[in-house]
């Protein structure tokens, strides 16, 4: 949670519950979701290590990922996220790396 209980509702990341003046149940409302792919560092020297995280993509889905210069792969997302590190090669020659994320 991001928020205390106040007025009958709760706040999430990823949306609310509120339960409405003399509802016998909590509603929940999910806020929309913005698929991001995020890299850090955006630039790396060779023997470095970048971080990439893929966040807000549907719950349980699976993401199809393609890494320039790796084999394409695929993994479940049950919440929504993922996340790894790659280490650049010492040998690495400069140039441009491309992260891309595809939901099934």
């Amino acid at each position: 949670p991001v928020s205390d209980l106040a007025n009958g509702r709760q706040d999430f990341e990823t949306g609310y519950i509120d339960l409405p003046a003399g509802a016998a149940v909590a509603v929940e409302h999910f806020f929309a979701r913005k698929p991001t792919i995020t890299v850090t560092p955006a630039t790396v020297v060779p023997g470095g290590r970048v971080h990439v995280s893929a966040t807000s993509f549907a719950l349980g889905s699976k993401l199809n990922f393609s890494v320039t210069g790796q084999a394409n792969f695929t993994v479940p997302v049950p919440a929504g996220v993922f996340a790894w590190d790659i280490l650049v090669p010492a040998t690495a020659r400069p140039g441009t790396v491309t992260v891309q994320a595809t939901a099934e």
